[in-house]
Order: structure tokens, then sequence, then C-alpha cells
């Protein structure tokens, strides 16, 4: 798809979504204006807590270093012992300072907040997102988009990284605008009511916030997502066909967070700071070079080097793998592959990357398909 002449995007609002919205769009080089009504920021104000799922937004997007030294760990009950996370804690912060932070993020790219500024719709060729609390719903056709979460920073942050990684694609011209619709197709995407007294509390309002699961944010995915594409009888049956057999479905699945592979992930955290696409493979396979699944990687970082990172787990050149540790967690025999979403998200996952196989994962975004025959690490 060729780039087309960007536009000026404003953003109404310099609260933690809108400022989130703003980093993750300047980050990808788009032209941005950050507008807020209030005439200056708030330099006092209550605290508010982070949850495990926010904290690997902030640390995806590179400024958490700033939140963990003013703010205070805090191992409230939840449920990341169970489901594991880079960050197995909340963190407590001050509302003002964490918006400073933001601030000073945001214009560590070049963009300042303009206080004192009654938000109107701009004129053509731009976009209006609002994340001032507005009740208004998203119309990408007209160009407008709305997070809706300004009140909550916690849910905020996630809601408002959800959107800026799409707009930006379809902004630098990368994909078609239907990326856009999947975000309220993805928001609010929160688990189903569960029986007993978790039913009970997201059936009532004032108790839903008391659930840890819901609080943290790690149970949130996105296999329903059309984004999202699997092998359905593996994914449906826990099992797929392995070298010895019938063998266990590899965890992350399509659809949920790749650190819930646990604390190897760590090994993925500069990756998964990068704004594009992963694909990670596993080397080995013992097919012919001219359909190895190298090759494919190869093609692949030379064909979708604008939004897709391809690393090979392993290669000292690519991604360092100690020991075979992130291969292990991630489960993949040689050969397997990942396909990570922006977000952090697994969007397809196999035992041996083909041609067909990264066509299918990526045919939501309506690319090109893949032409065979590069080096996979650039």
């Amino acid at each position: 798809m060729t780039e087309q002449p960007r536009r000026r995007l404003q953003v109404v609002g310099a609260s933690a979504a809108g400022l989130t919205v703003a980093h993750e769009l300047a980050r990808r080089g788009l032209p941005v204006r950050v507008v807020e009504a209030a005439a200056g920021p708030a330099t006092t104000g209550r605290v508010v807590t982070l949850h495990p799922r926010t904290l690997e937004v902030l640390d995806q997007m590179d400024v958490i270093d700033g939140f963990l030294h003013h703010g205070h760990k805090s191992d409230l009950a939840a449920d990341h012992p169970t489901l594991p996370t880079l960050h197995p804690y909340t963190l407590v912060i001050d509302r003002a300072r964490a918006a400073a932070l933001l601030r000073e993020a945001v214009a560590d790219l070049g963009v300042s907040v303009e206080w004192g500024v009654r938000p109107r719709h701009p004129t053509a060729p731009a976009r209006l997102i609002t994340c001032d609390g507005s009740a208004q719903r998203s119309d990408p056709a007209g160009g407008r988009l709305t997070v809706v979460a300004d009140h909550d920073p916690d849910t905020g942050i996630r809601q408002a990284y959800n959107l800026a990684w799409k707009l930006a694609m379809v902004e630098q011209g990368l994909v078609g605008p239907r990326l856009l619709d999947t975000y309220d197709e993805e928001h609010p995407a929160e688990p189903r009511p569960r029986r007993g007294i978790r039913a009970l509390l997201h059936r009532v309002p004032a108790l839903r916030r008391t659930d840890p699961s819901h609080l943290s944010g790690l149970r949130l995915t996105y296999r329903n997502s059309s984004l999202t594409t699997w092998n359905t009888l593996d994914f449906l049956s826990g099992y797929h066909v392995g070298a010895v057999g019938a063998e266990p479905t590899p965890v992350p699945a399509p659809g949920s967070r790749v650190t819930e592979a646990g604390p190897a992930c760590g090994l993925l955290r500069a990756e998964l700071r990068d704004p594009r696409w992963s694909l990670l493979l596993a080397t080995g396979s013992a097919r012919r070079p001219q359909g190895s699944p190298e090759s494919v990687a190869a093609t692949a970082a030379a064909q979708y080097s604008a939004y897709v990172s391809v690393r090979i787990m392993g290669a000292a050149s690519c991604l360092p793998d100690p020991a075979h540790r992130l291969r292990a967690a991630l489960g993949t025999p040689p050969g397997g592959w990942l396909l990570i979403r922006p977000d952090g998200y697994v969007a397809a996952r196999g035992s041996l990357l083909t041609t067909r196989a990264l066509d299918r994962a990526l045919s939501p975004l309506s690319v090109a398909p893949l032409r065979i025959g590069a080096h996979p690490c650039g």
C-alpha cells in the first residue's frame, strides 16, 4: 500500500489516555497536536493505582522507569501469581505526577500540550481523537475517534494504547482504515462474568472495581478478535500433533499476551518496545533451504520491514536466547514461530513457518502476499 500525505492529528485532552495516544503517534513519526481546555496542569490530586497490564504497556512505551522511580509498589491480592507478567505488582502513584511523566515523555518527542484551548473539530485533512471524557462515539469515517476511559488512568492508558498503534498504521498508509474497526471490536473486551461471587462482582458496578482479575488486566484476551488467527482444531481441543503424537497446545495461545510465557519473556523486553509487529522464529528446521522457515523470515524482513520486525531466536545478531530459555518458554519447536502485535498480544503462531501460514496470519491487515527471495535480521 502506498503511503499517503500525512495529515495533522489532534488529540483533545491532556489526560493519561490523551498523552498515551500522542506519545505513540509521535513515536511513529506522525505529526500530533495536543489541546487541553484547562488553563494548566493539575499540581495536586489523589493517588492512582496502576495494575500489571498497564505497567506492561508503559514498559512497551519505554516510559516505565520514571513511574517506578516515583511510584510505590504494592503486592495487592490479585491474579498475577497465576497469570505471569513482567510486572507482578501494582504501582501506586500520585495522579498529577503520572500525568507529568507522560507530558515529559511526549515533550521528548517534540510535542507540547496547548493549554486553555477549547476543542473544535479540525478542518480537513485532520483527524480528531477525543480523550477528555467526552461521551461522543467514535466516527472513523468522519475523522473522530474517542477513548472513553479518561476518568480512570489505569484503563485509559490501556485503551489509548490499543487505539494508537492501529491509528498510526492507518495514518502511515501501511494498511487500510478497516483496522480502526478492531478498536471498537476489542474495546471494551472484558472477560465474561463468572459464576458465584465473581458473577456478582461483574454485575454490580460498585463492587466490580474490587474484582482482582478485572483490575489487573491480565485476563483480557483477544481470542475472538478479527486480528487473531489460529488453528481451530488445535486450540479448541487443547492439543496439537507434535513430534511424539498429541501434545498440549503451547502457551501463549493466539489472542493472549506473549508475556504469559513467564520470566523468560524478559529477553523480549527490547523487542516489545519496537513499535512494529514482531515475527519470532526458532531455527533448526530440516526443510530444504528454498522453502525453509529461515527463507520465509528473510523475505518477510525485506518485504514488510516498515511494520514487521523479524527476529531469529538464538541468533546473536538477532535475538539472543541463552540455553534456549525463550524458545522453551514459548513452546516453539525448530521452525516454529509467533506473530506478535504491537501491543504484545499473540496474533498467530505455528509449528512451521511457511509462506502460506504467514500470509494467512497477516491477512487481516490486507497486505500484499509474501514474495519469496534477503536477511532476516533487517
